[in-house]
């Protein structure tokens, strides 16, 4: 009797949610412009930084690109890479705030003509490099920024 009561409720919970969400097209989960698509599922990106300080963003000029997530390549108008915390972000449509695109679902990315893939470099989690040539051999560029805190440059983020 327990175990219908939770899969009663699970399934409640999930019509819900679709509910909420308005008509579920093919259009409106491939557009990135709409609410319902899904690089949307992400969590919110909550970290601050002060601009004095630099920001842990991969440095463009045009943040413009594309992503391919979940086996699909997505036109993204305004995308950014954390170096600091290895991931990608985006606003929602609104501009309210910004989302975390969920990790494991993004395999590569562009972002103003650089090319970054998800490898696994080391026995961890794979990490995004760009990846600068591709023939027999393929050349990858780890970037990185961190936080430098020490008395000649308190609280500024470099590049190494």
């Amino acid at each position: 009797m327990k175990a219908d009561f939770r899969l009663l409720f699970t399934v409640i919970e999930l019509t819900a949610s679709l509910v909420l969400c308005g008509p579920l097209t093919a259009q409106s989960l491939t557009d990135t412009g709409a609410a319902k698509s899904l690089l949307y599922t992400g969590t919110e990106y909550t970290k601050q930084y002060s601009i004095d300080a630099g920001s842990p963003f991969f440095e463009v000029n045009n943040l413009a690109g594309r992503v391919r997530y979940w086996g699909n390549w997505y036109p993204v108008p305004e995308l950014y890479y954390d170096c600091e915390e290895d991931g990608l972000l985006m606003p929602l449509p609104s501009h309210q705030y910004f989302v975390w695109l969920v990790r494991e679902k993004v395999e590569a990315f562009e972002l103003d003509g650089h090319f970054f893939v998800k490898v696994n470099l080391n026995e961890g989690q794979p990490e995004f490099v760009e990846q600068i040539y591709s023939g027999k051999r393929k050349v990858y560029v780890k970037w990185q920024k961190r936080l430098i805190k020490n008395m000649q440059e308190i609280g500024k983020y470099q590049r190494s």
